[in-house]
């Protein structure tokens, strides 16, 4: 565990496991599963929201049956000096899902869901006015871990 991240004990990883799971289930019922009345889990729960651990909870959505057919990871190589314009530029596409700054050869990732490949190419020729592409459609999530996946198993060693 870093060292500027708060204790969390094996109650707080299995509450954390369950919630990502299934954030709508009952206080009673978490409780049930990680060996704690309702209100200490309540209470524990409250806590890993308060120092932020807990971020929010969302729901998750198969974007095909929304008519979305196409997902893309588009890499964008640019000058750091446009980096502020395209960063507002993508911020105004709602299909642009995510977007990383990162290291090496590209200056930009981001992860788009699209209706086709017309809406594809009306993108790309939009952005590609800003910089160099390269684009990759996703075929399937070949791993899906959780964060928490992964402390717990750190947590086990």
């Amino acid at each position: 565990m870093p060292e500027n991240s708060p204790a969390l004990d094996a109650i707080d990883l299995k509450i954390l496991r369950e919630l990502s799971q299934n954030a709508r289930i009952t206080f009673t019922e978490l409780g049930k599963r990680v060996g704690l009345s309702t209100a200490a889990v309540t209470e524990r729960v409250r806590r890993l929201e308060a120092s932020e651990i807990i971020k929010g909870y969302s729901v998750q959505v198969d974007t095909k049956k929304l008519g979305f057919d196409l997902e893309v990871l588009i890499r964008l190589q640019a000058p750091g000096e446009r980096w502020s314009a395209i960063i507002k530029l993508l911020k105004g596409y709602s299909e642009i899902l995510e977007c990383w700054n990162v290291t090496g050869s590209d200056s930009y990732v981001f992860r788009v869901m699209l209706r086709n490949t017309e809406h594809l190419q009306k993108l790309l020729g939009t952005l590609s006015m800003h910089g160099t592409l390269n684009t990759s459609l996703v075929l399937e999530k070949s791993v899906d871990h959780s964060p928490v996946d992964y402390l717990i198993q750190q947590n086990q060693k």
